[in-house]
Formats: structure tokens, sequence, C-alpha cells
């Protein structure tokens, strides 16, 4: 028998809208950038990045900024400086509302 390791099972999400945030951790804050659309295939695999601004809701978009303060606080207290980024979508629920 060949171990290789776990195996994620999660459910598939329609995808409304891809998203992505460039952010930048300095030794007093965090500096993140306006978010930007990501273009992916049919199954999600990054193919370019869409400078437009993203229609994410208000509660969407304040989410996302939120979570990469977090991290860069995190990456922060690990003694890291630097750029990095975070990806994120909107999918539909099984009611097929935002999520």
């Amino acid at each position: 028998m060949l171990a290789c390791g776990a195996l994620v099972v999660e459910p598939w999400c329609e995808r409304i809208i891809d998203v992505g945030v460039c952010a930048r951790v300095t030794a007093d804050d965090v500096k993140a950038e306006a978010p930007h659309g990501v273009i992916v295939d049919g199954r999600g695999g990054f193919l370019g990045i869409d400078l437009a601004a993203p229609k994410l809701e208000p509660a969407e978009r304040d989410e996302l900024l939120a979570r990469v303060q977090r991290a860069g606080a995190v990456l922060r207290g690990a003694g890291y400086t630097g750029p990095f980024a975070i990806d994120a979508f909107v999918h539909t629920t099984p009611d097929r509302s935002r999520a």
C-alpha cells in the first residue's frame, strides 16, 4: 500500500468573483492595495490579474481587507517584512445566495 498523506474533500463551489489583494508588511504596519480581479480557468486555476475593481459587496470587501490585515500581523509577528498576497473568491450557497 502506498501512503501519500491526507485526502481533503471539499464541496464544489459555484464561483461568482475571484479576487486578490497585494500587500506589504513593514516594521510598523500592513499596507494593502485595493482588491483586484483574478482571471481563472473553469476549475479556478490562475490565468492572470484583472486590475479593474471587482464587484464585491461592501461587507465582502471589508472582510477581505480585515483578513489581509490579520495575515499581515501574523507575518510581522513571525519576523517577516515584505510583500504578500491573498486570493479569495465569492461563491453561491446551495440556496443560490452569495457566500
